[in-house]
């Protein structure tokens, strides 16, 4: 190691000359605003001081020592290619620029490595290379046990998330309390971070531990105040995926602010430093849900979530933004799945009325549509039904009109989904102490042979102002016996058992005690389904939707009519009833 004050041959003779610099705008003003409080008598160190920008700024009313092993590197040579070779000595040219300008300053030769301060007390320590937690430990060991009570420590790359080893390092540091954080706004743009020695600043030990330990404590962003767009934010979810911890990486998203511009500092992380780490698809899937957190603070809740899968992820996430559960029960291969079988739609229809709200689903069949609801936001899902079997995971393809395998038991869904439960009993099997905020029904209600005491045993279970809401299939609409042809295109003149159904024939089909008319379907008309809802509930929307040209609209003729007088034109026509009723208190 060398100690010397400049004196070498002139390099740089204009002391008027622009020196290059490595620094921000925001970053130069915070170190010119640490340096109002030093006076001739201050001693100052920097380690990295490159061509002397901030040395010229730090050397103006104070002592200042430079530490640096001053050799030219490639990213150097990116900024002033025609200055140095890369790997020769630019001792010369830093010396000269300040003996342009005619500041005297110590110059300190050596790597970080063979550097111990001796001098006295520091009044500010500017640490301006590295971008490793080794390195800034060399840094700080060499001075620490010097710095005067609340002198700054400026740090640069501090606020960099990519640096993820030195971030890490600080937030240990912080944590020992061998450093401290300096109140203040840290700009977007600011990457520099202040700090002062800590009430434990001279214990070596704290020091090296910090250094030598991984502990997952509170991410730095805790510590500082950040601007809400500060890439520093993004730090903590940075470094857990780096340690291949996605659910840890969830939990820091969790808590990231909504802020558009962090979508923008993302991109870049992983462009730079996250291509090829990791399953592709595990951080696609990532990408988008952070994309979809970021970009939705000044959307109306909830948002949609069932026309593709990234929409299912995304909307999962923003929609659960109050639910504590959301990291812990966010399971992209079960929504995409859910999403691939259809039933993720229903849920899309009626997501207004479920989300914030605990969800009771009577007839739920395999309970998937309750991981809609979760989508939509929904603070717990029951879903009941005496067919679920907990340990079988064939169920109905919605989107496919067939039976296949789902990949995941309701056994296995609910050891892993916390919110989400369903049981194969009968509501009323369920104890009245249980309360819910609506109670939703989704072409069940045709199927119910006592509507009555499914929705007194309803009315009992929800909470003042509860809702209940239903979609009714009207059995006296052309395909409302559940059987083929359900579409036009599915007749097939040549069955006979169409021929029990087909065009309203079903309306006085007297089907056997084994057939599925006389099993599955109570045949109340739209009129009695209202009676029934108004007994327990105050309506506050009946809605008649109509069948469509591909469920019958349009072969309705007066001979048909003629055979069922005492039906209306209604009766016909209506496929489904929604209805949406407040329980009455």
């Amino acid at each position: 190691m060398s100690t010397r004050s400049t004196g070498c041959n002139e390099f740089i003779t204009n002391a008027d000359l622009p020196i290059p610099n490595m620094v921000g705008p925001k970053d130069f003003a915070r170190i010119q605003e640490a340096c109002k409080a030093l006076g001739p008598e201050s001693t100052v160190i920097e380690f990295g001081p490159w061509l002397g920008a901030l040395s010229a700024v730090l050397a103006q009313n104070a002592k200042l020592h430079v530490v640096d092993a001053f050799k030219w590197e490639k990213s150097h040579a990116s900024k002033l290619p025609e200055l140095a070779a890369v790997g020769e000595s630019f001792q010369e040219a830093f010396e000269a620029t300040m003996k342009a300008r005619g500041l005297d300053v110590g110059v300190h030769a050596t790597e970080f490595s063979g550097f111990q301060w001796s001098g006295g007390a520091l009044d500010l320590c500017l640490i301006d290379a590295p971008k490793k937690a080794a390195d800034l430990a060399l840094c700080l060991g060499a001075v620490l046990g010097n710095l005067s009570p609340g002198a700054p420590i400026l740090i640069k790359n501090a606020a960099t998330p990519a640096y993820s080893d030195m971030v890490s390092f600080l937030e240990r540091l912080l944590a020992q309390g061998v450093l401290r954080a300096v109140p203040g706004l840290i700009d977007r743009d600011v990457n520099m971070l202040t700090f002062q020695p800590g009430p434990n600043a001279g214990d070596a030990t704290l020091l090296n531990a910090a250094l030598e330990e991984d502990d997952d404590v509170a991410a730095l962003s805790t510590w500082v105040e950040l601007a809400p767009d500060h890439p520093l934010h993004l730090g903590a979810i940075y470094r857990a995926i780096r340690q291949g911890d996605m659910p840890r990486a969830y939990r820091h998203l969790a808590q990231l602010p909504k802020e558009r511009k962090l979508v923008r500092a993302w991109e870049k992380i992983e462009m730079k430093h996250l291509i090829g780490h990791g399953d592709p698809i595990e951080m696609s899937t990532f990408s988008e849900v952070l994309a979809g957190h970021c970009s939705t603070g000044d959307k109306p809740l909830p948002v949609a979530f069932h026309a593709s899968p990234s929409q299912a992820l995304s909307g999962f996430w923003v929609n659960n933004e109050k639910n504590d559960w959301r990291a812990q029960a966010f399971w992209p291969e079960i929504l995409m799945r859910a999403q691939e079988f259809g039933y993720l739609n229903w849920p899309g229809k009626i997501r207004e009325h479920v989300h914030g709200r605990d969800v009771l689903d009577v007839g739920c069949g395999p309970g998937l549509h309750g991981i809609g609801f979760l989508a939509a936001g929904a603070k717990s899902y029951l879903g009941l039904d005496p067919i679920i079997k907990p340990d079988r995971d064939r169920v109905k393809n919605l989107a496919q009109k067939g039976k296949m395998a789902f990949g995941w038991t309701p056994s296995q869904i609910a050891a892993r989904l916390s919110p989400w439960r369903a049981e194969p009993v009968p509501l009323s099997d369920i104890s009245a102490e249980r309360s819910f905020d609506i109670a939703v029904l989704h072409n069940v209600t045709e199927h119910l042979h006592d509507l009555d005491g499914i929705f007194a045993d309803i009315a009992l279970r929800l909470r003042p102002g509860g809702k209940l809401l239903f979609n009714h299939h009207n059995y006296y609409s052309w395909n409302g016996h559940h059987t083929r042809p359900k579409k036009v295109d599915q007749i097939d003149k040549s069955d006979p058992a169409q021929a029990n159904v087909v065009d309203w024939a079903h309306v006085e089909f007297d089907a056997p005690a084994a057939h599925y008319i006389s099993r599955g379907l109570n045949r109340l008309r739209l009129h009695e389904v209202e009676e029934v809802t108004a007994r327990y509930f105050d309506v506050e929307m009946s809605q008649d939707m109509p069948s469509g040209p591909r469920e019958g609209a349009g072969r309705l003729t007066g001979k048909i009519m003629g055979k069922y007088p005492y039906l209306a034109e209604r009766d016909f026509e209506v496929q489904n009833l929604l209805c949406i009723a407040q329980v009455r208190t």
